[in-house]
């Protein structure tokens, strides 16, 4: 197996945890895929909010709460989504695209705005924020399946949280 250096990726501000309660009060669970040392997991403790995390690296540091499992091979459903924070811009990202597609779940992405073309290539998305939800200027943005039918009502009720700093 091999064993990556302990690296944090992603800081969220407030307003990542606002929208994240906000996910979770409209009954969505959330799996942070390729969650690294697991940093949002206990964070997500914190909060209250009882996140998933799958990677498929062992790290130098880890949080207990990971899976080693492979998120392209797991389904999604209306209620667990999955969640990509500035993830490594390889062919994973369509493969989970597809999967959620497939299986008429929704996915969460968290990037930086000069990324998204390239990551979310092809893929309908929805950009949630205008702030930015991370320290260095992530975004959050879904990528809803087609007829997903509380998709609309997620949207507006996450667009409706209020900037936190």
């Amino acid at each position: 197996m091999v064993t990556l250096p302990s690296h944090v990726f992603f800081t969220p501000k407030r307003y990542f945890w606002a929208l994240m309660q906000e996910l979770y009060s409209c009954a969505v669970t959330v799996t942070d895929c390729g969650c690294g040392m697991g940093i949002l997991l206990g964070m997500a403790d914190y909060f209250k909010l009882p996140m998933r995390g799958v990677d498929i690296c062992h790290r130098e540091a880890l949080s207990n709460k990971i899976e080693f499992i492979d998120a392209t091979t797991l389904s999604w459903s209306s209620s667990e989504w999955p969640m990509l924070c500035r993830p490594s811009h390889g062919q994973w990202i369509g493969t989970m695209i597809d999967r959620v597609r497939a299986d008429g779940s929704c996915m969460i992405y968290i990037g930086l705005p000069r990324n998204v073309k390239r990551d979310l290539a092809g893929a309908r998305f929805v950009k949630i924020t205008t702030k930015p939800v991370g320290i260095d200027g992530e975004h959050f943005y879904v990528v809803p399946s087609n007829g997903f039918p509380y998709w609309p009502t997620i949207r507006d009720a996450l667009k409706r949280v209020p900037y936190l700093e």
